[in-house]
């Protein structure tokens, strides 16, 4: 992850006004509110489409706040790279780590590897 140029919030939080600490924070929410008001088609991680080599992908769909699916072809759902999905050496585990439909799907993909 980058990081923007600018000086750090925790520099000038006690410099700022209980008004601009509260709209900092409302301004905050409101992104929040944003972000979980979309809902995703399957479960994986988000890439850009021209990054994602040749295997399982969807093209990106989602439902928006207004309840409007939305296809956006320069974003994929990939293979999910969560560090759940990597730690303690499954990452050297071959498996399917998606995209697929369901979340709960998804959890069976590394024990359906396991019992194998």
């Amino acid at each position: 992850m980058d990081k923007v140029k600018g000086v750090s919030l925790s520099e000038v939080w006690e410099s700022m006004s209980i008004r601009q600490r509260s709209g900092l924070i409302q301004n905050f929410a409101d992104i929040q509110k944003a972000w979980i008001s979309v809902s995703f088609n399957s479960y994986g991680s988000l890439y850009f489409a021209r990054d994602l080599k040749a295997g399982p992908s969807t093209k990106f769909l989602y439902v928006n706040a207004d309840g409007n699916e939305v296809i956006d072809e320069q974003f994929v759902l990939g293979p999910t790279v969560g560090r759940g999905w990597l730690e303690e050496g499954r990452a050297k585990i071959q498996f399917d780590r998606g995209p697929c439909k369901f979340v709960e799907d998804s959890r069976l993909f590394p024990l359906q590897y396991t019992l194998e």
